[in-house]
């Protein structure tokens, strides 16, 4: 089983992870797109000095050959590529001081980095930045009243353009486009924008047009190359009030004006029924074949999910078992310690340690315990001596039968010496 999760984790690792980095390439001054083959996520930070952006991007690997790339603008000077486990590490370095804003484009799942001066900005330029922040943190609303404060530009009408349609706003939308695209915006999106709207509404002339611009601004030459498409409602959308005049010429598979006009009464609705059938069956089936790819990772995702809360249980059923095995072992243990403790232990030999000890010293103290000297019987300490001699005298002396000593002369000298002893040992109380 544990071999399983890790296979599995690996597949898993790489359906997530497939994500990649193709693309940095310097759009405009001081303004460089980072792409990826899909949406990333990514984090920022602006060293100290403020000359060094640090760019994480998330869980994608590498395809750029070049650790670095020469940017050659006002502001950005190089950027240093490196790989960083599952992430890309890009430091961006900068001539001076700066600041920079940086917004993902919903089309080319790029990432936009602008570099501007902090010194003598001016109110419009913060307001342009401002409207950006806002965008980047999908607040909509408040990108569109800050880009409003602003002097229509190449620029801001692109993004405003953008903003636009994510809220929905699909008339507002394409005159903010239209506007940056006749002012040949820097921003890939613009294009890809205009070419949706025109395949929705059927102008696929129009919409091949500006799907081409848009694979130009990419440098992407595979004329078959997809990408994501937003979601509006571009049925009430009326655009024969707005002008649009296209060069044809470089674009393959478009008619030239002379030829469209000619046959577009003819043709006009059969092409725009074909193809809107068409596009309706591209559409479902790239939404069938999206929606086919994330079921199977959201039920790899589950197995691995399930797998591990199974793996879990079990660990956690296995050392509560072996917690009762060992608990078992214990008492089995000491009630076989009891067992063998009583019969090699008679009760004879079992005794009272504290038993006698009272007794003991009661006899001990009655031993060891010194005779009173009384102050009246005026004893001199000086002449035991003399009495220990005496006695040891009369206890050597043999009165055996067999000896030749006279008791009676010994009883007399006895008596005599004990009145001596007496005499000069002790004194009369009288």
């Amino acid at each position: 089983m544990k071999y399983s999760v890790t296979i599995l984790t690996f597949i898993i690792a790489n359906i997530l992870f497939a994500n990649e980095l193709v693309d940095i390439v310097k759009l405009d001054n001081d303004i460089t797109l980072i792409r990826c083959t899909e949406q990333f996520n990514y984090t920022t930070q602006l060293s100290e000095d403020k000359k060094n952006i640090t760019l994480n991007i998330l869980n994608v690997s590498n395809t750029i050959n070049d650790n670095s790339i020469k940017l050659r603008s006002d502001l950005q000077k190089e950027v240093f590529v490196s790989n960083n486990g599952n992430n890309v590490k890009l430091n961006l370095i900068l001539t001076n001081s700066s600041g920079y804003n940086t917004y993902q484009l919903p089309y080319s799942n790029s990432l936009i980095i602008e570099s501007f001066r902090w010194e003598g900005i001016s109110k419009a330029e913060e307001d342009y930045r401002d409207g950006l922040f806002a965008y980047d943190s999908k607040l909509y609303g408040e990108a569109i009243n800050n880009f409003s404060k602003v002097k229509s530009t190449k620029h801001q009408t692109g993004i405003k353009g953008l903003v636009y349609l994510f809220q929905d706003s699909v008339l507002l939308s394409y005159e903010s486009l239209l506007l940056a695209a006749r002012n040949n915006s820097y921003l890939p999106d613009v294009y890809a924008a205009l070419s949706q709207i025109h395949l929705q509404i059927g102008d696929t002339t129009k919409a091949n047009y500006y799907n081409q611009r848009f694979l130009d601004k990419l440098n992407i030459k595979d004329s078959s190359f997809s990408y994501p498409k937003l979601i509006f409602d571009s049925s009430n959308l009326n655009l024969n009030n707005y002008t649009e005049v296209i060069d044809s010429t470089n674009v393959s598979g478009i008619e030239s004006k002379s030829e469209q006009s000619k046959f577009s009464n003819l043709f006009d609705t059969i092409d725009r029924e074909q193809n809107t059938a068409t596009s309706s069956n591209n559409e479902s089936l790239g939404t069938s074949t999206t929606e086919i790819k994330d079921l199977a990772i959201y039920a790899i995702i589950g197995f691995i999910l399930i797998s591990l809360l199974v793996l879990a249980y079990y660990l956690k059923w296995r050392k509560m078992k072996l917690e009762k095995q060992k608990d078992k072992a214990r008492t089995d243990f000491e009630i076989e310690l009891k067992k063998e403790t009583k019969t090699t232990k008679p009760e004879s030999l079992v005794y009272d340690r504290t038993a006698g000890i009272k007794d003991k010293k009661t006899n001990s103290s009655t031993i060891l315990k010194p005779k009173e000297l009384r102050n009246d019987t005026n004893f001199e300490l000086s002449n035991a001596n003399e009495f220990v001699e005496y006695k040891n005298s009369l206890d050597n002396i043999d009165i055996s039968p067999n000896s030749n000593i006279d008791i009676d002369k010994i009883d007399q000298l006895e008596n005599s010496s004990k009145s001596k002893l007496f005499r000069k040992y002790f004194v009369s109380n009288k």
